[in-house]
């Protein structure tokens, strides 16, 4: 199993309101597409003057590419130019 935390944002404002909450609905729809154990997914407080959106998840090892493939085409789609992602061994201790 591998520890996955997704980050993405638009704090230079490319993305309209609708767009936005568009591309976090997308990415979500994504990460609950590979029955990621999903451990936190949140965003800023909506009085900020950015925006953004993290996932912190658990996934087969198998399935990070996949996931990450996802995400760079979806990335593209709206325009944005990188996504934040993490990949680490989860340790119980």
């Amino acid at each position: 199993m591998k520890t996955v935390t997704i980050c993405i944002g638009n704090s230079d404002d490319k993305l309209t309101q609708l767009k936005w909450s568009n591309y976090v609905r997308t990415v979500d729809a994504i990460v609950t597409s590979q029955h990621a154990d999903v451990h936190f997914a949140g965003g800023s407080n909506a009085e900020l003057p950015w925006q953004n959106y993290c996932w912190v998840l658990v996934v087969k090892e198998k399935q990070v590419q996949e996931l990450k493939a996802s995400l760079v085409f979806l990335k593209t789609q709206y325009e944005q130019e990188s996504i934040a992602f993490v990949v680490g061994n989860t340790e119980l201790i």
